[in-house]
């Protein structure tokens, strides 16, 4: 079983020893470990207000640290797989869900254009 996973892409990491970026990604943010798994209650509208001001938060300081996007983004993917029949929970997502739906549409959101 492995230890832990990359929080930006997801991939399972089979030790942290050693480590010193994602085998995968590359990233060096700090990788999620098992033990520390918890399972909360709280309302999709709730998560994504959480989700959705955390991408905002993390797009308008790009320049600063241009890999929060990606990390925000990767949470996000993880936690709307494991329930595939809500709408996203990034602004992003919901956007890019309404291009596939509407492709002549335009937005100025990173990620979607």
């Amino acid at each position: 079983m492995s230890e832990g996973f990359c929080t930006d892409c997801g991939h399972k990491i089979e030790s942290f020893e050693g480590l010193s970026g994602c085998p995968f990604c590359g990233t060096t943010h700090t990788p999620c470990s098992n033990k520390e798994q918890v399972n909360i209650s709280v309302n999709w509208h709730e998560l994504r207000i959480l989700a959705i001001w955390a991408e905002n938060w993390a797009a308008r300081h790009k320049d600063d640290d241009p890999t929060m996007l990606k990390c925000i983004w990767g949470i996000a993917h993880r936690v709307e797989k494991q329930f595939p029949d809500k709408p996203k929970i990034t602004l992003a997502g919901e956007l890019s869900d309404m291009k596939r739906e509407y492709p002549t549409l335009e937005t100025n959101v990173p990620g979607v254009e």
